[in-house]
C-alpha cells in the first residue's frame, strides 16, 4: 500500500515516513501542498496523511483534489476540529490531534482503510458506498461517518461526542438528499435510525 505523508516539519515527515516504511508501507513524502499535489498525480497513493499547516496550497484545494481522486485522507490537527470545519465539501476522512503516538497513527490508518474498502450497505433507504465514500452516490461522507452508519446498520447504538457530531452532520446530509430517515438519540439506548414518514 502506498501512503502519501505530507508535513512541513521535515523531522516529523522523516520519522513517521521511516516508521510506516518499516511496517511494510510504501511511503511517498511531501513537505508542502504543491509537492503533495505533484506526488498525488505521480504516485496515485492508497491513502494520504496530511498536516493541517502545509504551505503553498490552500488546504481546501488539497483536500478537494484528494477527494476527487478517491484517496482517503487523515488530517493531522493541532486541536480538535470545530463543527463548522465539517461543513466544507472538501473533507478529511478522519483526523488525529497532536500529540499522537505511532500506534495511534497506525490504528487510524487501519480503520480508515477498513471503512473505505468495505462492501456497500444500506441504512434505511440510503445506500452507503464506502469505496466512493458517498450516500446513494450523491453526497460525500467521511470514513468516520461510514463507521457510524455501519454501527447503526449492525444494530449497535453509538454514543458520545463523536457520535453526536456524526449524527448532526449526517442528518443534514439526509435532509439535503430529501431522504425521510433521521438519526435520533434515545435516552438509555443511544442513536437509532428512524423513518420520519412512519
Amino acid at each position: 500500500m502506498t501512503i502519501l505523508f505530507a508535513a512541513a516539519d521535515r523531522d516529523l515527515l522523516s520519522g513517521f515516513g521511516r516508521l510506516l516504511g518499516a511496517r511494510g508501507h510504501r511511503v511517498v513524502t511531501a513537505f508542502d501542498g504543491a509537492q503533495a499535489l505533484s506526488r498525488l498525480a505521480e504516485e496515485r497513493p492508497d491513502l494520504a496523511v496530511l498536516d493541517e499547516s502545509l504551505p503553498r496550497v490552500p488546504q481546501s484545494r488539497l483536500l478537494g483534489e484528494l477527494n476527487a481522486a478517491a484517496v482517503p485522507v487523515i488530517l493531522l490537527l493541532s486541536e480538535r476540529p470545530r463543527m463548522a470545519r465539517f461543513g466544507s465539501p472538501a473533507l478529511p476522512d478522519s483526523f488525529l490531534c497532536y500529540p499522537f503516538s505511532p500506534a495511534e497513527l497506525e490504528d487510524r490508518i487501519g480503520r480508515v482503510l477498513a471503512e473505505t474498502t468495505a462492501s456497500d450497505f444500506r441504512v434505511g433507504s440510503v445506500e452507503v458506498r464506502p469505496s466512493s465514500r458517498t450516500l446513494s452516490g450523491r453526497l460525500r461522507v467521511t470514513a468516520e461517518e461510514i463507521a457510524f452508519l455501519r454501527s447503526l446498520a449492525d444494530g449497535e447504538a453509538p454514543r458520545g461526542r463523536d457520535a453526536d457530531l456524526s449524527a448532526l452532520v449526517l442528518n443534514e446530509k439526509f435532509s439535503r438528499m430529501r431522504e425521510p430517515i433521521r438519526i435520533r438519540y434515545r435516552a438509555h439506548e443511544g442513536y437509532r435510525v428512524v423513518n420520519e414518514r412512519e
